[in-house]
């Protein structure tokens, strides 16, 4: 029968009486490293071995006779004073090596010395008269420093009695091995001071098959079907320590019920995956709550949405993510367990946090950060606002009165023969429309800086596309509406978003045509021909804002618009797409569709209103 039991979801191996350790080359590495005494880090995200390596590692330098001490900072805590916190730390160290030494005696006794200088003086003092076998100190949960204001001084201390082994060798018997969820510039916060910049990195891998071999012994099944089964795991989970033991353990269970089939297949893996990991299921797990965490509250406050759109440039970007070791956000991304390297690149973790941190979820954080940017920097926006609403008031004031004199010129020349009257038709109707087009333009200015319009912010990173998604809508005349998102041809509103509307309507004017009647609907006048294509796709449920969004953007990419406007390509971007929007110009000048009647806005008034749109994001992006 199945045997969970040999899993170990969450905590060490060694806690787990029957759980299974697997061995990696980080085992091979860090213990060859302890034994020369050699200062080494193992930071990496949370739930990948770290805490189990480090006992193992711990027990087998024990067996060799050098000596091993494991300090978890949670047991210090940080509610307390830089003193009390040094104190403890050389408190727990003595207990474990059972030193003679009052630690507490001693650090009142010296308090004359400074906290570092203390802390500095008890291993040279005191660690080194009572030992006579090398020493290995794992500081583990280092993290959990990070908050103090004090971890700067005795992270210089660590580094310092490294660096004092030149001019006392005797100080090459003790190393330090730190452990936790951190970089090492977390460590040294303080510019001013040198980095943390001693000791080898330790990377801890996500498993091979090979490694999770002896995790297949657990669901007692032939060799073959074992092993098929494990790589169907290892398929979601990419060997991820915490999720593929997770997997495994819950399929031994399901294993366990003698009334199910005896075959599994990948649609059984596939169904443990989504029962333990999506839906409601993505909230609750300690892990991915973790990712979460990472990718939304924790992130540096400056890189917040810088996060969440490089994470979505590794996941659907056209070009590859290389990796920058210098760089904050794709450290801590890292950091964060969802990406990893993959030679030079970066990729994402596996295809469970691809598919929990998806496109749709990424689109729906990136616009909550958007929507607070936008209230930080109400005051600014409203300056802006009123430089901006000047000139263009006193030109769409201008634009009024040349309509006014024109069509006082068309009727004074009715009398006049019929191919005149309609030139001056005409003229009335070009100026009646470059007045609509004015005020259209001058209700955006203040509907950009009042805040009217941002309800949403698009899924791609680049505040180009963003900005050539709002002059789609203003060029279709939605961009200004209170609510665009929810309006059908005639400018009705649905309020059901399950689904495309396909709701006939007809209005007596549109873009060149008297009366028109159609299915097109939301904020970029999609039809369901159409919608029903990209929903396919792009795998969406829904017609909500947030799915209209990356239809558009879909549909700019299938039409090579995407590249033109990440390049500044504006107007070949438009021509490209304008045989999916009527309103967008061909490299004629022309509507796609002109041959049905229909017209186009003009490139130039086109590429004023975007460049009105990007300088709004490039604002934002600044605050």
């Amino acid at each position: 029968m199945a045997d969970a039991s040999i899993y170990t979801v969450g905590g060490t191996v060694q806690v787990n009486e029957q759980g299974i350790y697997i061995p990696r080359q980080a085992d091979i590495e860090l213990l060859k490293l302890c034994r020369e005494s050699t200062f080494a880090y193992v930071l990496t995200p949370r739930q990948m071995g770290k805490s189990s390596l480090m006992i193992r590692t711990a027990e087998r330098l024990t067996d060799e006779e050098i000596q091993a001490v494991i300090i978890d900072l949670t047991q210090i805590g940080t509610q307390v004073s830089a003193d009390e916190w040094y104190s403890d730390f050389l408190d727990l160290v003595a207990s474990q090596l059972m030193l003679s030494t009052d630690v507490k005696v001693w650090w009142q006794a010296n308090s004359q010395s400074g906290l570092t200088h203390r802390f500095i003086r008890f291993f040279q003092e005191m660690v080194l008269a009572e030992i006579s076998d090398p020493l290995v100190i794992f500081v583990d949960e280092i993290d959990t420093t990070l908050s103090l204001d004090f971890t700067d001084d005795f992270y210089a201390a660590i580094r310092y009695l490294y660096v004092a082994r030149a001019t006392d060798p005797e100080l090459r018997k003790i190393s330090f091995v730190l452990i936790g969820v951190a970089t090492p510039a977390d460590l040294i916060s303080d510019s001013k001071r040198t980095p943390f910049n001693i000791g080898q990195r330790i990377d801890l891998t996500d498993f091979t098959i090979e490694e999770a071999q002896p995790l297949a012994y657990g669901l007692n099944l032939e060799d073959k079907q074992a092993r098929a089964i494990l790589e169907g795991v290892l398929e979601w989970t990419e060997g991820h320590p915490y999720l593929t033991q997770r997997v495994c353990a819950d399929i031994a269970r399901d294993l366990q019920d003698e009334e199910r089939p005896t075959d599994w297949t990948e649609t059984d893996t596939a169904r443990v995956v989504r029962r333990n990991f999506f839906g409601v299921k993505s909230e609750q797990d300690n892990n991915l709550q973790f990712v979460r965490d990472m990718l939304i509250r924790q992130s540096p406050n400056r890189y917040k949405s810088e996060v969440l759109n490089t994470y979505s440039k590794i996941c659907y970007g056209r070009r590859n993510v290389r990796d920058e070791a210098q760089s904050i956000v794709k450290s801590h991304l890292k950091l964060s367990g969802i990406v990893k390297k993959n030679g030079k690149l970066l990729k994402v973790r596996n295809k469970i946090y691809q598919t929990v941190f998806s496109r749709k979820w990424i689109y729906e954080h990136l616009s909550a950060d958007w929507l607070k940017k936008i209230k930080t920097t109400a005051f600014l926006g409203a300056v802006i606002f009123v430089i901006l609403l000047i000139p263009f008031s006193i030109y769409a004031d201008h634009q009024r009165r040349l309509a006014e004199e024109q069509r006082r010129q068309a009727i004074e020349q009715r009398t006049m023969v019929e191919e005149q009257r309609k030139i001056a038709e005409e003229q009335r109707k070009i100026a009646e429309e470059q007045r609509k087009i004015a005020e259209e333009q001058r209700q955006v200015i203040e509907d950009l800086f009042l805040g009217q319009l941002a309800k949403t912010a698009k899924e791609d990173l680049d505040p180009r596309v963003k900005a050539f998604l709002d002059t789609i809508a203003w060029s279709l005349r939605t961009q200004s509406l209170p609510s665009n998102y929810d309006i059908v041809l005639d400018g009705s509103e649905f309020e059901d978003f399950s689904d495309h509307p396909r709701k006939r309507t007809c209005v007596d004017s549109y873009f060149g045509l008297e009366e028109i009647c159609g299915y097109s609907a939301g904020r970029y006048h999609i039809i369901p021909e159409t919608w029903d294509w990209v929903a396919d796709q792009l795998n969406l449920n829904d017609f909500s804002p947030a799915s209209q969004d990356l239809a558009a953007i879909e549909l700019l990419r299938e039409k090579g618009s995407l590249d033109q406007i990440e390049t500044g390509n504006f107007k070949s971007a438009v021509y490209n797409a304008s045989s999916y929007w009527v309103t967008l110009p061909d490299s004629d000048g022309e509507s796609y569709y002109a041959d049905d009647g229909y017209q186009a806005r003009s490139i130039d008034n086109l590429q004023f209103m975007y460049d009105l749109f990007y300088a709004r994001y490039l604002l934002l992006a600044k605050e």
